[in-house]
């Protein structure tokens, strides 16, 4: 890795959140002021490439480290392993009636109820 990897690497944040480049490159010219953004956005690229770095979404580009391992990474459990079996919360509606209008607005006609 080039000296500008390394001291990306080291400026981005341990626990694995996004930065956006913007904030990158802030920290980047407060540790050295020859940086240049071709030479920032070369190194980025190349971290993105070697699978170090990851891609994130939002305004001027959002990178994050790809190698934190002290992360809880789930996936989502399908509805069968939950163990929900019809338990839970009954719907108020009963599906074998017809629901009834109690009344409407706007000068239309108003049911009530029986």
């Amino acid at each position: 890795m080039s000296k500008i990897s390394n001291l990306i690497m080291s400026l981005m944040p341990e626990d694995g959140s996004s930065i956006s480049n913007g904030a990158m490159m802030t920290r980047l010219c407060n540790h050295n002021t020859n940086i240049t953004e071709d030479a920032y956005e070369a190194a980025r690229e190349a971290l993105i490439e070697d699978v170090i770095l990851g891609r994130g979404k939002g305004r001027g580009g959002r990178i994050y480290r790809i190698d934190v391992t002290d992360m809880e990474i789930t996936t989502p459990m399908a509805k069968d392993q939950k163990g929900s079996k019809g338990k839970g919360m009954k719907s108020s509606r009963k599906s074998d009636k017809p629901s009834e209008v109690l009344s409407y607005r706007h000068n239309e006609t108003q049911v009530t109820p029986r």
